[in-house]
């Protein structure tokens, strides 16, 4: 590209994102039904023990927070 219409005209992505979507759990979709078993049972209840202590904001959730580098 041309620096000078960069800066001029701008620039359009060809293959960008058309719209974001925060909560996007469809895009797990594929790798659950399609996983190794047993891997995705793991991955099942981490996510359900997480959700869990995030939800009901007991004592284990400012650790999980910071675990995860959200606090």
């Amino acid at each position: 590209m041309v620096p000078s219409l960069i800066t001029t005209t701008g620039t359009i992505s060809s293959s960008g994102v058309t719209e974001a979507i925060w909560d996007f759990w469809r895009y797990y979709e594929p790798v659950r039904e399609y996983g190794p078993p047993d891997c995705i049972s793991i991955h099942t209840k981490l996510i359900n023990v997480a959700d869990s202590i995030l939800r009901n904001n007991t004592k284990y959730t400012s650790q999980l927070k910071t675990a995860f580098g959200l606090e």
